[in-house]
């Protein structure tokens, strides 16, 4: 039931379309084609990589092998590889970086048109203001029109971008990292991140602050800026640079430019890890690290170092410290759920990058997988409400023990469990708008609670999706201070049929702290429905 168009245009004939891209568009009249940088095109063609590497997380086609600077880096595929994709491009480049970005005007316009083409799941990689805004209001009506809406929370660590119930919002989470350790002549090593598989060394090591071209300040040096290193210091030699002002990879490329054989990257600051794809091997640092290595240096300046790989180190998922958390003040819990979002491999235009894949880190990637999940559900279950996918998508969800639910919503987004929730909360036509004028207040029949002030009870109602006659017990567990109560406790249901059941918290005590725990729903068949519950002051 598509009926998109493809576009013509800069680099993109009409012809570009197929069987897999099957529509392409463009909006730029609200950002203006005299603020556009003068490379960037006027037409669906990916200016950043941005775009691209989105889509192929989501749903990228299966079996393609990956290499980057020669190394196979993994057979590929997005999360829903049968996916067909649409593109609507309405985020632009402007002459200074900073000025990149989304106008208003052309997003909103990009939505009511996706929605009108007919897409099943819309993916919004694309943070925003905290509020219910304009975007926010076609976004209600790509929801009215039955399309999944999935929208990225945002990096800044503050407040979650697209707090709508209407919006299926995602936090990102950490992951599994590839490991290097940098090794020091007296055998000590320090273990950080890197891509690369190949060892470098024993090299002589140099500050990129020490070896400045005649051009170039040691400031620009210490960070590796684009050609600020000297190639007759720097040949053959491990070059020391430190993070900020320019891009990662853009140091390592400035080292392979003055013919370095590897680089160190060191934090100066709190800051995260990255295994980025560098020009040359390299192992990022942490600020403690960084320091060790440069006081090493300084005492010993003609010794030989070694970077070495180690592969990757499974860690348990955690909410990435840059990802958006809710408000304990607002109206219903955000983010939705999590995914992974640090490290996460895409394909990207060989124009925007000299390379055709590259890493992720953001909500940003987290979203489009969680987008890709939302289409495996629309194909497996094509009678669904797209409410009802987003219940399965957050009641199936696994949880992040220990981590508040306005900071990880339901949990880690289950791509398989999600195929099988056993119930889903439903919400009927009509209800986003009646909600959004205050007419349903806490009751709007979302896959989560959010309890403030005095508000001591809330309904819901929970729908069998099962395709049995089932028997399904609910337990409220992980409060810590106050006493929460489900009725009924149980309930029994045919294939279709529909309960509602009350959460009520006991607020008779003095205690006013921060709380949040789970309703979760158990079918007699294994199923597990769960939902947070937070209760604000």
């Amino acid at each position: 039931d598509f009926h998109g168009s493809c576009e013509a245009g800069d680099g993109w004939p009409a012809t570009t379309c197929n069987r897999k891209l099957v529509g392409a568009r463009w909006f730029v009249d609200g950002f203006g084609v005299d603020r556009l940088r003068s490379s960037a095109s006027l037409s669906p063609v990916d200016d950043d990589g941005h775009g691209s590497q989105m889509a192929s997380i989501a749903a990228g086609n299966p079996g393609i092998t990956a290499r980057v600077h020669g190394q196979r880096v993994g057979t590929y595929a997005g999360v829903a590889p049968q996916a067909r994709i649409a593109v609507y491009k309405a985020c632009w480049t402007a002459p200074d970086p900073d000025d990149d970005g989304c106008a208003t005007a052309d997003l909103v316009t990009a939505i009511d048109e996706a929605t009108a083409d007919g897409v099943d799941v819309l993916n919004l990689s694309v943070g925003g203001v905290a509020g219910f805004d304009t975007v926010e209001r076609a976004l209600l009506g790509a929801a009215e029109s039955d399309v999944v809406v999935v929208g990225a929370a945002g990096n800044a660590g503050a407040a979650a971008a697209h707090v709508s119930p209407w919006v299926t919002t995602v936090g990102a989470t950490t992951g599994s990292m590839r490991r290097g350790e940098v090794v020091l002549a007296d055998g000590e090593q320090l273990v950080g991140a890197m891509s690369a598989d190949q060892t470098v060394g024993s090299a002589r090591v140099v500050r990129g602050a020490d070896v400045a071209t005649a051009g170039a300040t040691r400031g620009e040096a210490r960070v590796c800026a684009p050609g600020s290193l000297d190639a007759s210091q720097v040949g053959g030699r491990v070059v020391i640079c430190d993070r900020g002002e320019i891009g990662r990879v853009d140091k390592s490329a400035a080292v392979a430019q003055a013919d370095g054989v590897g680089m160190v990257l060191t934090n100066v600051g709190p800051g995260t890890l990255a295994a980025d794809f560098h020009s040359v091997p390299t192992v990022h640092l942490d600020q403690a690290a960084g320091q060790r290595l440069k006081a090493w240096l300084t005492a010993q300046p003609d010794s030989r170092l070694t970077l070495a790989p180690l592969g990757h180190e499974r860690l348990a998922p955690r909410v990435a410290h840059w990802s958006s958390g809710g408000d304990p003040d607002g109206v219903v819990v955000k983010p939705d759920v999590v995914a992974l979002g640090s490290g996460v491999l895409g394909a990207v235009p060989p124009r925007a990058t000299d390379l055709q894949w590259d890493l992720a880190s953001g909500t940003s990637a987290a979203t489009a997988a969680t987008s890709g999940a939302a289409a495996r559900l629309v194909s497996r279950y094509p009678g669904w409400s797209a409410s009802a996918v987003r219940s399965a998508l957050a009641t199936t969800a696994h949880r992040l023990l220990g981590t508040p639910a306005l900071r990880a919503g339901a949990g880690r987004v289950a791509p398989e469990a999600s195929l099988r929730p056993g119930l889903v909360y439903d919400v009927a036509p009509g209800d986003y708008r009646t909600w959004l004028t205050g007419g349903l207040d806490a009751d709007l029949n979302t896959p989560s609670i959010l309890l403030s002030g005095n508000a001591s009870t809330a309904e819901r109602t929970i729908t069998n999706v099962s395709g049995r006659r089932l028997y399904f017990s609910s337990r409220p567990s992980g409060f810590a201070r106050y006493a929460v109560r489900v009725t009924p406790a149980a309930v029994r249901l045919g294939p279709g049929e529909s309960a509602t059941f009350t959460v009520t918290v006991d607020r008779s005590g003095d205690v006013r702290a921060l709380d949040d725990g789970w309703v979760t729903w158990r079918g007699a068949t294994g199923t597990v429905t769960r939902i947070p519950v937070v209760l604000s002051r």
